[in-house]
């Protein structure tokens, strides 16, 4: 699910390449998204490959244990079909969440109104400031619907509150998320996630995530900070649960290609010790049109 969220974030560009004058990040490409520069064809690590049309939009991903996803698109760059579901466009303007929680990770997709599988679909219809997420499946052959309503401030959802759970976003000037903070409420319990994000011009990059959680027996928080080197490529992530208890991962070592990919890089953690340990070696293998 969330691959194809991925993909879908990264694939529908039908709206304005830009809102006053500044350009949009969720009508950037795949690659935008991926950090990856040039004109990439294909990208494989871990086994999957990822491959990318000309106009820079993921067309197919296959892994040999998983199998393969198709993507095809219309002639405006649209995301039409993922091989499982169908993509409408109607919503003009508004950037809509594909599902209502981790927003963060699966993205805003511009003027997206309805996404239709064999047996589920979810239409997104607005009234007034208001997004009503309407899904929409059947379940031991009883048609099942659920809807959510997100408050929106113009064109980006704000803020939703349902029976256990929350969500809210602030938003930088070209769409990017500025500080995102969603959780799970219940009686004698309150669990929060806050994430900030970097301000950049073209990736959207997390600078710290913090946690907290508040219940009967006890609260708990912690934190991670990130840092990126030159190339915005990630080089640590530093996790503090109190003064005396860290989690530190780092990579290192990067290796680059003639487009500014990285090929290859190292990285290893430090479990509250000041002893590394775990070194491992991440490659990625991409080629380029031509």
């Amino acid at each position: 699910m969330f691959v194809l969220a991925v993909i879908l974030l990264a694939a529908c560009d039908n709206s304005s390449n830009n809102d006053n004058g500044i350009a949009n990040y969720w009508t950037s490409n795949a690659l935008v998204r991926l950090q990856l520069k040039g004109a990439v064809k294909t990208m494989t690590q871990n086994e999957t490959t990822t491959e990318f049309n000309s106009d820079g939009y993921v067309v197919k991903v296959s892994n040999p244990q998983y199998g393969e996803m198709i993507y095809s698109y219309d002639a405006e760059g649209r995301l039409v079909s993922d091989g499982e579901n169908t993509m409408q466009y109607t919503n003009l303007g508004k950037y809509v969440p594909i599902y209502r929680f981790h927003i963060n990770q699966v993205g805003l997709t511009p003027n997206l109104s309805a996404m239709i599988g064999e047996s589920s679909r979810m239409d997104y219809k607005f009234e007034g400031d208001s997004l009503l997420m309407i899904q929409e499946y059947t379940y031991n052959e009883v048609i099942m619907r659920d809807t959510v309503k997100i408050y929106y401030a113009d064109k980006y959802p704000t803020n939703f509150r349902t029976e256990g759970e929350f969500m809210s976003a602030t938003y930088q000037s070209n769409g990017m998320f500025d500080v995102y903070i969603e959780g799970f409420y219940g009686t004698g319990y309150n669990s929060e996630r806050k994430h900030t994000y970097k301000k950049d011009a073209t990736y959207m990059l997390m600078e710290k995530s913090e946690y907290t959680d508040t219940s009967e027996s006890g609260d708990s928080f912690s934190r991670i900070d990130y840092t990126y080197n030159d190339s915005k490529d990630i080089v640590r992530e530093a996790q503090t649960s109190g003064e005396d208890s860290y989690y530190i991962t780092e990579y290192y070592d990067y290796v680059y290609d003639g487009q500014g990919n990285w090929t290859s890089r190292k990285n290893h953690s430090q479990n509250n010790s000041e002893v590394w340990d775990n070194e491992q070696v991440e490659t990625r293998t991409i080629t380029y049109f031509e």
